[in-house]
């Protein structure tokens, strides 16, 4: 039998080729994102008004209620739900697909060459 030599890429090109088609994916959905995202209406700009989960005789109530940890879970479900905007999603994936493509980018930079 003989034995075909076909080239294969060297991991280095892989890592390099993973890392450009996330960062391209990557900031294409996020562009894709930013762009189809519906602008806020007039409504929602000009209500000022504090909320009652805002107000300060709520959060002494829930604090005496149910402690600290009750406020913690409270606001960070609050955070949690202001991160959901399209805007904020698209920053989200921008900045993950950045930071992973500059992972896949160091890796194959100190990669051994074959």
């Amino acid at each position: 039998m003989k034995k075909v030599n076909v080239a294969t890429p060297s991991r280095q090109a892989l890592l390099n080729l993973l890392g450009a088609a996330i960062l391209l994916l990557g900031l294409g959905a996020a562009a894709f994102i930013d762009l189809n995202a519906k602008p806020p209406s007039q409504d929602d700009a000009e209500d000022t008004a504090l909320s009652p989960e805002d107000s300060r005789r709520n959060s002494h109530d829930m604090e005496m209620m149910g402690g600290k940890l009750v406020m913690l879970t409270d606001k960070g479900s609050q955070m949690w739900e202001s991160l959901k905007s399209p805007e904020h999603v698209a920053l989200t994936i921008a900045i993950l697909s950045i930071l992973i493509a500059t992972g896949c980018f160091v890796v194959a930079a100190r990669d051994p060459q074959d």
